[in-house]
């Protein structure tokens, strides 16, 4: 009989810890709760886990990334890591070295999606790009929105990684051109448009948490996201 898979998560919410280790239970996962930074810290030199749960605010402190920190100054090889939080926390998660971020609140679905990604040996986290609530597979030529993959032409796929690897910044129709293989650069600018214009409609870039798709008049187009803006300047 093969070992359980484990998983250590930090929560100090007991509700919210309850019904995530109800969710992983059922799908034979051994979810360890733990509700402070110490106590968390003692397991991660005792056991071995598959995946970590962080939660980033502790008791209205940010013990998440105090424990993200410690995983990662140990050194050696350690588990993936899927940060959580109700706040718009991603960038300063992934940037400080989280594999993924999953917003608050949670649900059985999107968590169990997140957590298998990680887990998968062919996921390498420098082939996963995540900006939430998309997820970008290099290797696979894959998007997900909200855990659900996003049927996309390889066009659309290059267009949608020259976007978001370029969010807040205009890219001129050239730029956009060049980022699809095999396309001529001198192609009429409403073809490419075409193609931007259906990938807003497939990936919902309307101001889906904060994420749009603008036209620059004369220049090109623009991924902005609101939310995010500031923690990039």
């Amino acid at each position: 009989m093969s070992e359980l898979i484990k998983i250590a998560y930090l929560e100090d919410d007991p509700i919210q810890g309850a019904a995530v280790e109800k969710w992983l239970n059922a799908q034979s996962i051994k979810c360890h709760l733990y509700e402070n930074a110490e106590a968390m810290k003692v397991a991660l030199d005792a056991i071995f886990f598959d995946a970590i749960i962080l939660d980033v605010q502790i008791n209205g402190e940010d013990t998440g990334l105090e424990v993200l920190q410690y995983i990662r100054d140990t050194g050696g090889e350690s588990p993936a890591i899927l940060m959580v939080s109700a706040e718009a926390y991603w960038h300063q998660a992934l940037s400080s070295g989280a594999n993924d971020f999953l917003e608050k609140p949670l649900s059985p679905k999107k968590l169990l999606v997140h957590l298998r990604q990680l887990m998968r040996p062919v996921a390498q986290p420098e082939t996963i790009e995540n900006y939430p609530p998309y997820q970008l597979n290099a290797q696979q030529n894959q998007i997900t929105m909200n855990g659900d993959l996003v049927e996309l032409s390889n066009n659309e796929f290059e267009l949608a990684s020259a976007l978001f690897r370029n969010f807040g910044k205009v890219l001129s129709y050239g730029q956009l051109m060049k980022s699809i293989s095999g396309r001529p650069n001198d192609e009429p600018s409403r073809l490419i448009e075409s193609d931007l214009l259906k990938l807003k409609r497939k990936m919902n870039l309307r101001d889906l948490d904060g994420w749009m798709l603008e036209p620059v008049y004369r220049h090109g187009y623009r991924l902005v996201n609101a939310q995010y803006e500031s923690e990039l300047v």
